[in-house]
């Protein structure tokens, strides 16, 4: 009886391996369906596919590819949203720097103070700089620009338009 049971785990255990193993693929086709549809801008496919996903080890990815895709002012509740789940995968700080930078294209400057995180990334610092500066917080823009003109080689071309009001403002001395 105990040798029946055994076998009978067994048994089991192997077609359960077998359906995981079916899942898996099936998730993966999925998956790949649902990037396909989003490169082709086919929403309703993509949808209906990631929507089986919601499990799936790569969902986050279906995510951050949907929310760049169609990065506007509209996407906050979805940008918060994927920040707050997915804050501890390198998807959620790549999301950020998406979403700072249409911030700062389209001058949302009090907005991109509220998601600014330092990084090290010296366009980001300017354009924080920028964001301080257009909401009346000039001193302390006018502190991050001395530390990144004392400190950084070359600025890129983000940096010139505070580096300009900065100057025009007579703020830049010769100290």
């Amino acid at each position: 009886m105990r040798l029946l049971f055994f076998i009978l785990c067994l048994l089991a255990g192997v077609s359960l391996a077998q359906a995981d193993s079916l899942t898996a693929t099936a998730e993966r086709l999925a998956f790949l369906q649902a990037k396909s549809a989003l490169t082709r801008g086919n929403y309703f496919n993509f949808k209906f596919f990631s929507s089986q996903l919601h499990q799936y080890i790569l969902y986050p990815y279906l995510q951050y590819a949907d929310i760049n895709h169609q990065m506007t002012l509209s996407a906050e509740p979805q940008v918060n949203y994927f920040l707050k789940t997915y804050s501890d995968t390198p998807l959620a700080e790549r999301l950020r720097t998406q979403w700072l930078m249409t911030l700062a294209a389209r001058q949302q400057w009090q907005r991109f103070l509220n998601y600014y995180q330092p990084d090290g990334r010296v366009d980001l610092q300017c354009y924080a700089a920028q964001a301080l500066w257009q909401t009346q917080q000039q001193s302390l823009a006018a502190k991050s620009l001395t530390q990144l003109w004392t400190t950084v080689i070359t600025l890129p071309d983000a940096c010139l338009p505070i580096f300009k009001q900065w100057q025009a403002a007579h703020l830049l001395t010769p100290d």
